[in-house]
Order: structure tokens, then sequence, then C-alpha cells
């Protein structure tokens, strides 16, 4: 977006230059900053590179359009989503629709009502009609958009084959769900907390990831001999929300930032205990929530002593961010600063809180201005919602449970003024509310006592048994699953599951059986009973 960058790539030497930076042939002027040309230089084609050939056969757009839903919106000037999907039974019409979508992707022609959008705002929380706070998403022709879909999940299965998507990105990708993204920070946090290793959590957020983003052509998508520029002297630039293959493009390019963070050295890294296999974390990303971490090389870093590397980590990702076209939303990030400090009184460890670690830091990334804003930094025990669950390297059981109270209370609140019967209360709790409460259970140690408080809004008289409520109807029970059962078999799915696909997760994993109970300013009761002399014993980095 700026000199000496701009010319380079939007002028009439744009193409050759793109593919000479591709190919690692491109010269990055002197001029730029550190971030931009960390990112630059790790902007590569891997070995062998060939760009993914696509075509649209009939069985793939018969297959696309049985599984597509009907009622997602469209842009009105061609057919919807019905027509495609009814069409999609008749095997002349299927052909001829087949046909014309494989037409733009061998010649590059574009139909003329491909080429318009329709801008739709949508409330990003419920009821906020505020303009500044909603999402305006992009409607496509129904054809274009299955075109976009099409490419995304090509592209997507290219880089996973050449393995360029780095562990620590999660985002649609199959066999990759959001809560083990969230199990494992919460696996990484008991690491730091066994080994007492000092280390600062970023967790940000890009604003407007989609509508900010550039170039994804690195996993595999080729280009079309005919191009065109921007009308203006602002060159394009994002793909839009909503777009098909958005979310694609967003993990080319995160990918990118991932690798250029492990390779100037920021994250964690320890040996498991088990099998001495080296684990390293340098980001947590879900789509645009990330997560950076930077953890000091020794246990003997305190948590003064790594703010220099925590703030140089934060000033790489931002830079980063701003390299690929987008901002860091400082409203939306927050930060922990993690140490540890021994209590004489009780021969344990503990948490150090904000006011005993260096209370007087602030970390300052650059913001959307481009200047340096401070982001809010949280006590150890302060949970934030994060990927649907309330997280905080403290675990904090209480903001768990009253997460799930909420669920359960809004729950109840929409069903009051339905006038349903009991029974029918019953059947619903079933398929809506157990559903939301099962989500975050791989994470949460809460006792058979508190899902019972949770439970109370289902429906059910406070004085009749528990016992019935939760047994099943083949010995005359009400068949309410027992939520304190589901969370143990969610834990179980968890090690199963891991453990057969030999994740990076089973090499993190951590045995317990006994919910923790931490305190912040009180004793970590799991660990044991060394002195501060015998720190320097515990394991180090690498």
């Amino acid at each position: 977006m700026t000199e000496p960058l701009y010319t380079a790539f939007t002028g009439d030497q744009a193409e050759s230059n793109s593919i000479a930076l591709l190919e690692g042939r491109y010269s990055l002027p002197d001029l730029l900053d550190p971030a931009t040309t960390a990112f630059l230089s790790h902007c590569r084609f891997h070995k062998d590179h060939l760009p993914v050939h696509l075509e649209v056969t009939t069985s793939d757009h018969v297959y696309f359009w049985s599984r597509n839903p009907e009622d997602k919106g469209s842009e009105p000037h061609g057919l919807h989503n019905g027509h495609f999907k009814a069409a999609a039974q008749s095997p002349v019409i299927a052909s001829c629709d087949a046909l014309f979508r494989n037409i733009p992707l061998a010649t590059g022609f574009v139909p003329s009502n491909w080429r318009n959008l329709m801008n739709f705002a949508i409330e990003k929380k419920a009821g906020d009609f505020r303009l500044s706070k909603m999402r305006t998403i992009q409607l496509m022709n129904s054809e274009a958009q299955a075109n976009n879909k099409k490419a995304g999940r090509a592209a997507m299965r290219y880089a996973e084959e050449h393995s360029l998507i780095p562990d620590g990105q999660c985002g649609s990708r199959k066999r990759h769900q959001a809560i083990d993204l969230a199990l494992s920070k919460r696996l990484v946090w008991d690491l730091l907390i066994l080994q007492r290793c000092a280390a600062g959590w970023i967790s940000n957020d890009a604003k407007s990831c989609f509508d900010r983003i550039v170039h994804w052509r690195r996993i595999g998508c080729g280009d079309s001999e005919r191009t065109f520029k921007p009308p203006s002297v602002i060159p394009f630039q994002g793909c839009g929300q909503g777009i098909g293959a958005g979310p694609p493009i967003w993990i080319s390019v995160s990918s990118v930032l991932i690798t250029m963070m492990e390779a100037m050295g920021y994250g964690f890294e320890c040996l498991s205990a088990l099998e001495s296999k080296l684990v390293t974390a340098q980001c947590f990303c879900f789509v645009d929530d990330t997560n950076v971490i930077e953890a000091g090389n020794t246990v003997h870093h305190s948590g003064e002593a790594i703010c220099a590397s925590v703030q140089d980590a934060a000033t790489l990702w931002a830079g980063g961010i701003r390299a690929i076209g987008g901002a860091i939303n400082p409203e939306k990030s927050f930060w922990w600063l993690i140490d540890f400090e021994w209590d004489s009184r009780t021969g344990k460890w503990k948490f150090r809180g904000k006011k005993a670690v260096v209370p007087d830091f602030a970390l300052q990334p650059q913001g959307l201005s481009g200047a340096t804003e401070s982001l809010r930094r949280l006590e150890p025990d302060d949970s934030e919602r994060t990927l649907g669950v309330m997280l905080a390297p403290l675990e904090n059981l209480e903001a768990h449970k009253a997460q799930t109270v909420a669920k359960a209370k809004d729950w109840a609140e929409q069903l009051r003024p339905n006038l349903l019967h009991k029974y029918d209360v019953l059947r619903l709790s079933k398929s809506t509310i157990m559903k939301k409460l099962e989500y975050p259970m791989a994470l949460t140690t809460l006792a058979a006592q508190q899902w019972k408080d949770i439970m109370s809004p289902a429906g059910v008289c406070r004085n009749f048994p528990w016992d019935v409520v939760f047994a099943p109807l083949s010995y005359q029970g009400l068949g309410l699953p027992h939520p304190f059962g589901c969370q143990v078999f969610k834990h179980l799915e968890m090690l199963l599951r891991h453990i057969a696909n030999r994740t990076k997760m089973v090499t993190i994993w951590r045995p317990t059986s006994k919910p923790i109970k931490l305190k912040r300013g009180r004793p970590l009761d799991f660990c044991n009973k060394s002195t501060p002399t015998q720190r320097s014993s515990l394991p180090t980095r690498g």
C-alpha cells in the first residue's frame, strides 16, 4: 500500500515481481520495516511447486449442490441456490450447469452477471444496530460462489498434502475443531505451571481480516493470463466477508506469519515427559482469533526478564499483520504476563499477580492507526471468552460455571413465553441447550452438584429425584443426559481421538484424574514440595 512496494506490485511489473518473490529471486528494498522484510522473506513456493488444476465435472457439480443448503443468500441478478439444487436432479440440466461453471475456469472468461456483488450488513451482536459495530458481507452469484468454494477446497487440499499449514493454524481445516485448539492452550498453560516457566501470552484480534488480506498464490492456485488493474491509485485489497475462498486465503497468509514467528525464534519449547520429544508452540490460531506466546529460554528467566522479548514478539506479529494489509484491534486484544514465586509460608509455588510483576510495563503493538497502543493486561485468573470457552492461565471454575449458567438461563427465558408443556421442554433440552453445554466440557472439571445447579432451568420440579431425571427411558426415567457423565465422556473422547490420530496434542497431554483447584496468590496444590534451590534442576527449553 506504500512505497517502495506500491509501484513494484501494482505497476506493469507486478506480475513478474510477484513470481520472483514467490520463487525467492526478488531483492527486497532496504527501506522496508523489519516485520515486512521478515514476512516477504518467507513467502516462497515449496519445492516442485505446480498450480492446482481446476475442472468442474457433472459429478462434482451434482455432489456440491446435493450438500449445499438452499437457504444461503446470493446476489439477486442471477439464479439463487434453490434453482441449481433443483436442477441437479436432472442429468441434462446438471451437465449444462457444470459446463457453464467450467468455462470461466478453463478460459478466464467472466460472465457479466458474475460481476455483481451485494453488500449486506448483519449484526455482530444481537440487537446492536450501530453501523460501526455491524459486519458487511458480500453476496455473490451462486455459480461464482460455487467456483470459489471449489478453488478454496482444492487449495486447502494442496496445502495439506505439502505440509504448508503450521500446526498452530486450526481454522477451516478438516479434522480440526475449535475446542481442540482451546484444549491445546490449556495444556500449554499446564506445562508452564509445571515447569514454573515465565511467559507472555498475547490474545489478539485482526480487524476485518477478510476485508484486508492480499495474496494467496503460495498454496497452489495459479493465475489467469489476462490481468486487470485497479481503477484508482488505491490497489484492490481483501476478498470480502462471505466469499467461499475467504478462509483458505486467510490461512495462506496467516501460515506465513506463524512460520515467520517460528523462524525468528519466538515461542515456547519443552521436552515431553514420556517420549522426550521436542514440543514447540508459537501461535494458536483459529481463523483471525490468534494467541501469540513468548516464553523464557530457561526457568531462571523471570517475568521481568522476558518483558523485552514479549514486546518484540508483539511488535513483529503486529507488523506482519500490517504487511498483509490488516491491523491489530486493541479493543478486542489482551494479554497475560505469567510468572511464579515461592511462598515460604506454605512451602509451595504460586502465581505472581499484576502488582508483583512489573506493574508499570505496558505491551504496545501497532494498532489500527499505525501508532502503538497499550493492550489490556489481565490477572492470571481473569478469564476471557475465546473460542466459546472461558479461559485463563489459572483455571477459573467459577467462570466456567457462570458461563454455562448464563446459557441455561438465557435458553429458559427464550422458551418461557411459548407456553410449552413440561415434556416438550425435556425433549428440546436434549437437542438445544445440552449441545451448548457439551461444547466446553473437554476443558471443564465441574463437580456433579455444580452441573445439577446448571441444569435447574430444564423444566424439572426441584423436589423431583435427580436419579430419576437422569435415568434412561427404558428404566422409567426422564432420559435427560447426565451432564457430569457427559463431561467424563468428553475427556475420554479427547484422549482416544488424539491418541489414535497421533496429533501433536498427545505429546503435551496432562495425565490427571482430579480437577486442579488454583487460586491467585495461593499455593498450587498439584506442585511438588520443591524448594527454591531445586528450581534450577527443572527441565529447560529444548
